[in-house]
């Protein structure tokens, strides 16, 4: 298997997952009653509990076959000092706090809307909501640290019974548990990995290789993993933003990133401002759309231009063709 095969099979697993802890927390929020949500909850919470951390221990279980099948993709092998303990990734939030108290913000979500004049059964579907979300984040963020810590329990020197000596390139050689030798896999530092349906804030972000120190950023429901490599080979994944662009359909464009941002990137912007500028947005005292993004000195546009930065679609909206609205796309810096 190639190492983005490697990747997307185990993303799909920590989903897998994640999805179905969540479908489980929710089957015991439908035990919850309008008449007395605190109560009612109270009496399912614990096993709610018990289900999220069941869930995070699975997640974080995959982390050592995770890291042997990609140094396997990569041809090499890894030693780890020890495996990853699963069961010390469940029952905490990601943040610290316990899991009961996280969940409990379900509840607060149905008193609040309650509050805010909706019905009970709509009340209960935005704790449900928040409820889904904290399964599959937590999930995913157990699942994301324990990879962490196997790729730091890999990254070290390798032990002298697999006879270590320097090959071809300088690369490390190192003889495996079959007797097999291969190259040295030390996991350093790691790319970040888009799978499909990314969105456009985590397509930008493709390919970019951190320390294996730098925390993973993520969002809820995000779609992305980090493939862990390793400066002693060669041929790690070089993804993409414009890989992942180009693999998508013309609807699937559109979705990601706006009719209008699509438009500006099949003229040639430049993708990172294009999906950056959408941070910042707000409308003139005029009315037309406009970006506080990238207009301080240190900004690409800022550190040549003043004043009012226009979005993609406002140009296209201004410009009376084609040409005027390329002159403007760089003018205003999102071709460069």
């Amino acid at each position: 298997m190639t190492v983005e095969s490697v990747a997307a099979d185990y993303q799909a697993r920590q989903i897998q997952i994640a999805a179905v802890t969540a479908n489980q927390m929710l089957a015991l929020w439908r035990h919850v009653g309008g008449a007395d949500i605190s109560s009612s909850w109270g009496a399912v919470a614990p096993l709610a509990a018990v289900t999220l951390a069941r869930g995070q221990v699975q997640a974080a279980a995959l982390a050592d076959s995770y890291l042997d099948s990609v140094a396997g993709s990569f041809g090499g092998v890894s030693f780890a000092n020890g495996p990853v303990q699963a069961t010390g990734f469940g029952g905490a939030a990601s943040d610290g706090r316990n899991l009961s108290g996280m969940l409990d913000a379900a509840v607060v979500a149905s008193k609040n809307a309650i509050t805010a004049g909706a019905s009970v059964t709509a009340a209960l579907q935005s704790g449900a909501a928040v409820l889904r979300v904290i399964g599959t984040s937590q999930v995913a963020d157990a699942g994301r640290t324990a990879v962490s810590v196997a790729m730091f329990t890999r990254d070290e020197p390798a032990p002298a019974t697999a006879q270590p000596f320097k090959g071809p390139g300088g690369h490390t050689f190192v003889k495996g548990p079959d007797g097999l030798v291969r190259p040295h896999f030390r996991a350093q530092s790691y790319v970040r990995f888009v799978n499909a349906g990314a969105c456009a804030r985590c397509i930008v972000l493709a390919g970019k290789k951190y320390h294996k120190q730098a925390p993973f950023l993520r969002h809820p429901h995000c779609h992305c993993t980090h493939i862990p490599v390793d400066e002693n080979l060669d041929d790690y994944p070089a993804t993409d933003p414009k890989a992942a662009y180009d693999s998508m359909s013309p609807a699937e464009r559109v979705k990601t990133f706006g009719k209008d941002g699509a438009k500006a990137l099949a003229e040639g912007a430049d993708m990172s401002q294009v999906v950056n500028a959408r941070q910042g947005i707000y409308k003139t005292d005029s009315g037309q759309l406009a970006t506080r993004a990238g207009t301080t000195k240190r900004g690409l546009y800022g550190a040549t231009q003043t004043g009012v930065r226009l979005m993609p679609e406002e140009i296209f909206k201004i410009a009376k063709d084609r040409e005027e609205a390329l002159s403007l796309l760089r003018h205003y810096r999102y071709i460069i």
